[in-house]
């Protein structure tokens, strides 16, 4: 609502709009994402410019590797039937709640899904499952041990097979699971970066430098000797 206004007056003046976005990726609802906007809400906007717009679809993916472009092409052709095929079985009554949408809705969503590649072989995709267990006060599910085990070996064969610790991004859908991952990570002795360590005040270097001050300040006090200490330790070795 916003944009628009400056949209029709560009367009009135005859100069260039050009609206990019992924449908798909509005299926975030949580997130504010409006499917519809681009479905239908952008045509219906500047319908009285319908003879001078046009629509392109991006078929080329110029980032990734053949096998994951590949996948990627199966995967939602095959979760958009399924999905769809649910939606349809669902009730009349379910089928208005519009948390995800109608089928027609979904169909739309991910008519042009599929991509051409333009890099020549390549890539690896894996799909694991596992058994997923609610917490004690049963609010949200936590990560398993054996998720955080997998994680952790699939570092390590990554390592084997040549890359670097540099090389591995590990996404989590929240804070406390990176957390989480963080533990098991450090009792396996593989080096990692996450937001928290990024920032100034967590730099080893930095607590080390602060600890020396709190130690000068009080040299007879046993927890800043034992502080300093400790991160002397931490950072030489």
């Amino acid at each position: 609502h916003n944009l628009k206004p400056l949209v029709n007056n560009s367009l009135s003046e005859d100069h260039q709009v050009l609206i990019v976005g992924d449908v798909k990726q509005s299926l975030y609802r949580w997130r504010g994402g409006n499917m519809k906007l681009l479905l239908e809400g952008v045509q219906h906007d500047l319908a009285r410019f319908g003879g001078i717009t046009e629509a392109r679809v991006l078929e080329n993916n110029y980032r990734s590797l053949k096998n994951i472009v590949k996948f990627n092409n199966v995967f939602f052709e095959l979760g958009k039937n399924l999905l769809t095929a649910s939606l349809n079985e669902a009730t009349e009554d379910d089928s208005d709640d519009d948390t995800i949408g109608p089928p027609t809705l979904i169909e739309q969503s991910y008519e042009n899904f599929a991509q051409n590649p333009t890099k020549e072989g390549g890539g690896y995709v894996e799909i694991r499952f596992f058994e997923k267990t609610i917490n004690e006060d049963e609010t949200e599910y936590k990560i398993e041990d054996q998720i955080k085990e997998a994680v952790a070996k699939s570092i390590q064969k990554t390592k084997e097979d040549g890359y670097n610790y540099g090389d591995v991004l590990i996404l989590v859908r929240k804070h406390d699971q990176s957390m989480q991952l963080a533990e098991v990570l450090t009792e396996k002795k593989i080096p990692f970066i996450t937001e928290q360590s990024l920032l100034l005040k967590n730099a080893p270097v930095i607590r080390l430098i602060l600890s020396i001050l709190q130690y000068l300040k009080n040299e007879f006090d046993p927890i800043a000797q034992n502080t300093l200490l400790y991160r002397y330790c931490q950072f030489f070795n």
